[in-house]
């Protein structure tokens, strides 16, 4: 009666790592290169800054089941630069990947891990608005009074 319970506890053990053998033997993992880039977006950038960079793409090297591979789209990713406390300035950043909308896939890789981002400082101009008449009047018609929505936008 005693051994009972140890028993009970090995035979646990055991069916469960079968279980985990089976199910790793039938339905491997594999880490690959996600065939499609993935855009980069700025998060968390300061009212008093502007991205003056164009945003690159990244490619992930993911590691999965061949089952959800087979599911992976390139809207389960989310590559994203943390732009909380950044300045004005050439910066070099590291890149973070999420994963979302489905389970059991782990990124292990970006490439680049990082990347170079140009933050300006935010300025707003007001500008007039103005019609120029450029090219001739085909015959027949004749130009009109050019009529704006506003005199100046910004």
């Amino acid at each position: 009666m005693q051994q009972s319970p140890r028993l009970l506890l090995l035979s646990l053990l055991l069916g469960g790592a079968l279980c985990v053998f089976v199910t790793d033997a039938e339905n491997p993992r594999q880490v690959d290169l996600f065939p499609v880039s993935i855009n980069v977006e700025a998060v968390n950038v300061a009212s008093s800054l502007a991205v003056a960079s164009p945003l690159q793409s990244v490619q992930v090297r993911v590691v999965t089941t061949e089952d959800h591979w087979d599911r992976l789209t390139s809207g389960n990713f989310r590559a994203f630069v943390d732009l909380n406390g950044s300045s004005a300035r050439l910066q070099q950043l590291p890149v973070q990947v999420n994963v979302r909308g489905i389970s059991a896939v782990r990124v292990v890789e970006t490439i680049p891990g990082s990347i170079v981002m140009d933050l300006g400082p935010f300025t707003r101009k007001t500008v007039p608005v103005a019609s120029r008449l450029v090219g001739t009047v085909p015959l027949g018609y004749q130009v009109g009074d050019a009529r704006h929505a506003r005199d100046t936008v910004g």
